[in-house]
């Protein structure tokens, strides 16, 4: 299995080019609206599909939502949108598991790596 990386008590890794958001884990009961001057209609929309087809159902014991399987994002910052409830820098929101490493650091070694 590839690296894990967290946000809040939710848990994703990469799978191909899809950033995968794992069953179990939590996301935020309610859209916050900010000032951000960002568009993210699309993750709201992605979000507002998620809870119709199922993919996120309500906590029995707790005040939020709970992915109910595995599920695929295009990109890492949709994925954090849908965790947080508002708009998120992805790559700077979700961390390599066990420590204080973004996925941008992280994205940015790999990279190195390639070279």
């Amino acid at each position: 299995m590839s690296e894990i990386f967290v946000l809040k008590d939710a848990r994703a890794c990469f799978r191909g080019d899809k950033f995968v958001v794992l069953a179990g884990s939590k996301a935020s009961l309610t859209w916050a609206t900010t000032n951000s001057t960002t568009d993210r209609s699309n993750s709201i929309n992605i979000r507002n599909v998620m809870i119709r087809n199922g993919d996120l159902e309500l906590s029995q014991s707790e005040a939020c939502y709970v992915f109910s399987k595995d599920y695929e994002f295009n990109k890492p910052t949709p994925a954090a949108d849908v965790v947080n409830g508002h708009p998120t820098s992805g790559t700077q929101a979700w961390k390599v598991c066990g420590s204080t490493k973004t996925l941008r650091t992280w994205l940015d070694e790999q990279l190195g790596d390639v070279k």
